[in-house]
């Protein structure tokens, strides 16, 4: 009897471990450093939706922008975004600030904004400028920290003091100084037109961010005394056409004159802060907006 044992319990064992072997393959960790550098070299493209909320003296300044982005190895190489602002008064109802939409393309910043209405000659709805230093400005919003950065991710998996699970996904949690953002960050550095504070690089972020299945990351959420920020992105590997406007309703902004320079709106004392960066000149109060001014809506088309 006890000679059938052996060759009864090989029998028994060897489907669980040709079970097992594969599983456990299965379950090795994702490097979501190395995902997202292979969706950037990809030149796939990713959308996002992002809230931002600032405290005002009466109020709070909300900001709205929804749009696409396209990738590539260097970072966003394009994008089509419309941006909303919104103040919300202490009492009453919300009103609507302005609404701009940019379109970023073959290295240029298009800007179609009520900001620019009472310079903008006849025919023209769009500015546009082609100064290096703007790119990050326009692309990243409000939002401090570059989730599609290598080496901002990095940076954030390094410190983050809690992992959780979140579904199919992951959620780090942490908080990072001004300083060690700076050093790690080639977006953050080259934002237009702001110089670290001596004292502001002991300042802290915190943050939540959210890794899908892949380890892409699929939301970021930064907050700090000075107001919050939440961006969502989703649509991983999408293909978008992003097309420059029309040339005849292009107008350079050295030909508008001073204070015509494409930049998100001129910042608050507040946002200032919240940047812990202070701007090396003074910004230019934007025009009042007329109320015949048309609204632009987003119009990126799909590949596939």
């Amino acid at each position: 009897m006890r000679r059938w044992i052996a060759p009864l319990a090989a029998a028994l064992l060897a489907p669980a471990l040709t079970i097992t072997a594969p599983t456990a393959a299965q379950a090795a960790p994702v490097d979501p450093v190395k995902a997202l550098r292979q969706r950037l070299a990809s030149g796939d493209g990713v959308r996002v939706t992002e809230t931002g909320h600032a405290p005002l003296k009466d109020g709070t300044l909300i900001a709205h922008r929804t749009g696409a982005l396209r990738l590539s190895p260097s970072g966003v190489a394009a994008q089509d975004v419309v941006r909303r602002d919104t103040v919300r008064p202490t009492s009453g109802i919300g009103t609507q600030l302005r609404v701009e939409r940019v379109i970023t393309v073959g290295g240029r910043n298009y800007t179609s904004s009520p900001r620019f209405a009472d310079r903008l000659p006849q025919g023209k709805e769009w500015v546009t400028d082609t100064r290096e230093n703007t790119r990050w400005e326009v692309l990243l919003g409000d939002q401090a920290l570059n989730a599609l950065e290598p080496s901002t991710l990095a940076l954030l998996l390094r410190t983050a003091k809690h992992r959780l699970p979140n579904g199919d996904g992951v959620q780090y949690r942490g908080t990072v100084t001004l300083a060690r953002l700076y050093a790690a960050s080639p977006s953050f550095r080259e934002r237009r037109g702001y110089t670290p504070l001596g004292g502001t690089g002991s300042l802290s972020v915190r943050w939540r961010l959210w890794l899908d299945t892949r380890g892409l990351p699929a939301r970021l959420v930064t907050e700090d005394p000075h107001g919050d920020d939440d961006i969502r992105y989703t649509g991983w590997g999408s293909r978008f056409a992003v097309v420059a406007p029309p040339a005849d309703q292009v107008i350079d902004a050295r030909d508008l004159g001073s204070g015509a320079a494409i930049e998100r709106a001129p910042r608050s004392s507040a946002e200032s802060a919240r940047s812990g960066l202070a701007p090396t000149e003074e910004s230019p109060k934007a025009p009042e907006v007329p109320a015949e001014r048309r609204e632009t809506t987003l119009g990126t088309s799909s590949r596939g």
